[in-house]
């Protein structure tokens, strides 16, 4: 007498494995996800925000950190660790974030006169590809609403991921999600932010339409990226940028003997030596002048100028991040303040559930580090 057992099919079993490892990875994905939690705290006891944690009550907060990979340099390992703490007093949120660089890095495309004609000291910004040491270091905070958004949901590989529009000048892809998610995104900068005061903001959405001087060449497609309205603490000293070709900056210094030579400065070093050296690489807009031939004629070949033009001639708008930040012993401390609830339309509201990313820069244009489990916030 023979005994029927019952076999299940090999494609049906297969399913029902996988369906277990899936339930397995999606529960450890949460257990395992680091929760950032804001410690609420009276308003005068709020930090000072000057790039320094000493201030006793960061103490209370908890620090969380996320391993970034995959950028450029930071000592050749494309790697670094950044540690987060945040409070909160009802009103505002209050963000610490510190993070390994070998290098403080402060030069943002530096122009050079040579023959009368003003020059971009580095040849690879017209690929957005800078990454020889003439771009400043930056740390990129991204911030979503609650829900399982993935950050690959906002990465889009290759030459040309938007076939109906412009491709990307690096070749490596484009930012922008397809979904009705709006990602609010500061972008702190070392020579910018640092003598402004400001983070950038921005938000990324839906790929917008690209500008007639992205067409044109002249200037990057980002893909669904926007700068906030009004929200610009420093733009490019000059129009063109294709490589080789002279460029015409938009304003010069109001004292034209106040520039430095090409001597002086080291042009291909990917690091500045002291916090003093900012000066020489972002041009004041309060201390500067509209471009002029007469001005110009008065500047020497050798003279470097910088790239960056600092939009110093008005406040941070209120309810706005805010920042400051400082290098030492290989590392970059940043503290920021915002209002908790938005202060535009482009700007989410803080809350419990929110989901954030950081992408640290180490003098690049592009390519950042990054890490793909988000960060979770509970505010107390």
């Amino acid at each position: 007498m023979t005994t029927d057992k019952w076999h299940p099919h090999p494609m049906l079993y297969a399913a029902a494995v996988a369906c277990v490892v899936a339930i397995g990875i999606t529960a450890a994905f949460f257990l395992m996800q680091p929760i950032l939690r804001f410690a609420s705290i009276d308003k005068r006891q709020a930090p000072l925000l000057d790039g320094d944690t000493s201030d006793e009550i960061w103490i209370r907060a908890e620090p969380v950190s996320a391993l970034t990979a995959h950028g450029g340099d930071f000592g050749g390992s494309g790697e670094t660790r950044v540690e987060i703490r945040a409070l909160h007093d009802n009103e505002n949120v209050y963000l610490a974030f510190v993070w390994s660089d070998p290098t403080r890095s402060f030069k943002h495309l530096p122009l050079v006169k040579e023959d009368g004609q003003w020059r971009l000291a580095q040849t690879q910004e017209a690929a957005a590809d800078v990454e020889g040491g003439a771009y400043e270091d930056r740390l990129a905070i991204m911030l979503s609403p609650p829900g399982a958004f993935l950050i690959g949901g906002a990465i889009h590989l290759g030459v040309n991921p938007l076939p109906s529009k412009l491709g990307s000048l690096s070749k490596r892809g484009l930012h922008f999600v397809h979904t009705g998610v709006r990602l609010d995104v500061w972008e702190w900068r070392a020579v910018s932010s640092g003598l402004s005061g400001w983070v950038q903001d921005r938000h990324l959405g839906p790929p917008i339409e690209p500008t007639a001087e992205q067409l044109a060449g002249h200037q990057r497609y980002e893909g669904g990226f926007v700068v906030d309205e009004d929200e610009i603490p420093s733009e490019l000293n000059f129009r063109s940028s294709f490589a080789g070709q002279s460029v015409k900056p938009l304003r010069l210094p109001a004292m034209a003997g106040s520039l430095q030579t090409a001597e002086r400065l080291n042009l291909l070093a990917h690091h500045s030596k002291s916090a003093e050296d900012i000066r020489y690489w972002g041009l004041r807009k309060t201390e500067s002048v509209a471009y002029s031939p007469a001005i110009d004629a008065q500047i020497p070949d050798g003279a470097v100028l910088p790239g960056l033009l600092i939009n110093d001639d008005k406040p941070v708008p209120e309810g706005e991040p805010q920042c400051a930040a400082d290098w030492a012993v290989g590392f970059w401390t940043l503290e920021c303040r915002r209002s908790i609830i938005s202060a535009d339309r482009d700007d989410l509201t803080f809350s419990s559930g929110m989901l954030m990313w950081l992408a640290p820069f180490d003098h690049a244009q592009t390519r950042h580090s990054y890490h793909l489990r988000p960060i979770k916030l509970e505010l107390e």
